[in-house]
């Protein structure tokens, strides 16, 4: 039996290639294609998407041999998962795939902020050039504070050495109680009992 793997939305070739060439699996790339889309659903097995397709109820019932949709980045927020249930369609995502990015994409956001290299750049085009004035200030010897670490937090918690930037060992957390356990994950711990304000989480 062959399967048929529908990709509504662009994906790096390399992947592409890899399905292609596993035995049984056709891929149709109908990638910015609407109107093959609907087409091409008719007979899928699998689907994958990333951010630009919504996968819908109507969707999924116009693919009556669909049994797996597949979010080729994080997250499902796209894809009407309770109607997927329903038909008994497999749902997944890469959770982690763009971690890494998101991380240096931060450290990146951060320097350019310290360095002012946003507004040094716009100088630049209206012919202006003041040393002084872009100057900015240097990350070594400076603590920086994460919010929030999940994966990308993480990544640039990890990274950040490499500026010569240090890291608090604590993080401060707001609560909408108080005293009231941290679940959120935004610290990653269970034994978090900080007040709503005023208050640090030490766990490791």
């Amino acid at each position: 039996m062959t399967w048929r793997v529908v990709v509504a939305d662009r994906v790096a070739k390399s992947g592409l290639d890899l399905l292609s060439s596993t035995p049984d699996i056709e891929v149709v790339d109908v990638a910015g294609k609407a109107a093959e889309l609907d087409r091409a659903i008719a007979g899928a097995h699998a689907l994958i998407v990333r951010s630009e397709t919504r996968v819908t109820a109507a969707l999924m019932t116009r693919a009556p041999h669909l049994r797996v949709v597949a979010r080729a980045g994080t997250g499902v927020d796209t894809i009407d998962v309770p109607a997927a249930t329903r038909r008994g369609i497999a749902v997944m995502n890469t959770p982690g795939a763009n971690t890494v990015s998101a991380g240096e994409h931060a450290l990146g956001l951060l320097l350019a902020l310290v360095r002012r290299i946003s507004d040094a750049a716009a100088a630049m085009r209206r012919g202006e050039w003041d040393r002084k004035r872009f100057e900015g200030t240097e990350l070594r010897g400076k603590t920086m504070g994460v919010v929030g670490l999940g994966g990308s937090g993480a990544t640039s918690h990890s990274s950040r050495g490499r500026s010569g930037c240090r890291s608090s060992d604590t993080i401060r957390i707001w609560r909408p109680s108080v005293r009231r356990r941290c679940t959120s994950g935004c610290c990653r711990s269970r034994r978090c009992s900080a007040p709503r304000t005023s208050s640090r989480c030490t766990s490791r």
